[in-house]
């Protein structure tokens, strides 16, 4: 099987949702985060609310690239379509009818 750019591409971004799910589970870890105000002073909060929505946006992403890419494969060979007629349509990828 060849791999094509567009599955590269793919696998690309898989890793890089897999790396950044990596860093914000890494993120929930901390109790809290220090901001610098220009006048000097310091600003607490905690992460727990932001690392809960990055989570599940992070999450969200990577099934929708997964079955993106899933779907890239497993619809790359030639498909037979019939018509109403009964006459046969064939594609070659399943991207120039979706």
């Amino acid at each position: 099987m060849k791999l094509k750019t567009i599955h590269i591409l793919y696998l690309l971004l898989i890793i890089v949702n897999i790396v950044s799910l990596y860093l914000i589970i890494d993120m929930s870890t901390y109790d809290e985060m220090v901001s610098y105000l220009s006048n000097g002073d310091e600003k607490f909060t905690n992460p727990k609310y932001s690392v809960m929505m990055f989570l599940i946006t992070g999450v969200i992403n990577l099934l929708f690239v997964s079955g993106n890419f899933m779907k890239a494969l497993i619809f790359q060979k030639k498909v037979t379509f019939y018509n109403n007629r009964g006459a046969t349509i064939q594609y070659k990828e399943a991207k120039k009818f979706s």
